[in-house]
């Protein structure tokens, strides 16, 4: 469902996506995209919780309407973050092309598209599915950590229109914050609060 382009696409001049498993969302993904947001001037960070995502293993992955929930309750307050349903709702594999082709349907022709990845995945997309079509499908916001060069192949990437942005270096994975479920550890101060209690009061990741 694409529900917030039937209210708000007429004004949208910049959408950024920012997609991942947000298993669950924490910190680290809320501050990337804060200052994205903030140094070139988006409209919208459009959260994506994936479906069915090629290169993750499906077996272990927390239910897509758990993550989804998790991460509306994440962006609640923020009234520049919105979230979609739509890779969730698709049926088998999510592919980045496909949810490109069907954001570009819903916008209006003049609204910049942008996709956030980080730097490590952005040197990787060469190999990804339908590569040389999505890497000229939108823009680029490359994320990466301050003191950390990005090298960048410009014949594998020439043509591509891509921005870095150096982002705070916030330690957080998911990995570690389900690791701290399992192991009885407090996640306070990793992820938001409202997040944090719906994990415990759902028993989410406390079994391996």
């Amino acid at each position: 469902m694409l529900d917030f382009l039937q209210n708000q696409s007429q004004d949208l001049k910049s959408l950024a996506i920012m997609g991942g498993t947000f298993d669950p969302v924490h910190f680290g993904h809320l501050s990337a995209a804060q200052t994205v947001q903030d140094l070139l001037s988006i409209d919208k960070i459009l959260f994506l919780p994936s479906g069915d995502p090629p290169h993750k293993q499906k077996s272990g992955l927390t239910p897509a309407e758990t993550r989804f929930h998790m991460t509306q309750l994440a962006i609640q307050d923020n009234p520049g973050f919105i979230t979609s349903r739509l890779e969730i709702d698709r049926e088998g594999r999510t592919y980045t092309i496909d949810t490109i082709h069907e954001l570009r349907k819903k916008l209006p022709a003049e609204t910049k598209l942008y996709f956030i990845v980080g730097a490590d995945s952005f040197l990787e997309m060469p190999t990804w599915y339908h590569a040389q079509e999505l890497l000229r499908s939108c823009s680029y916001i490359v994320v990466n950590r301050p003191g950390y060069p990005l090298h960048i192949d410009p014949d594998t990437f020439e043509g591509v229109d891509y921005h870095i942005v150096e982002v705070p270096p916030l330690d957080i994975s998911s990995t570690e914050i389900r690791k701290r479920v399992r192991e009885g550890r407090s996640i306070k101060y990793l992820l938001p609060d409202q997040v944090i209690e719906w994990i415990y009061a759902h028993h989410l990741y406390e079994e391996p």
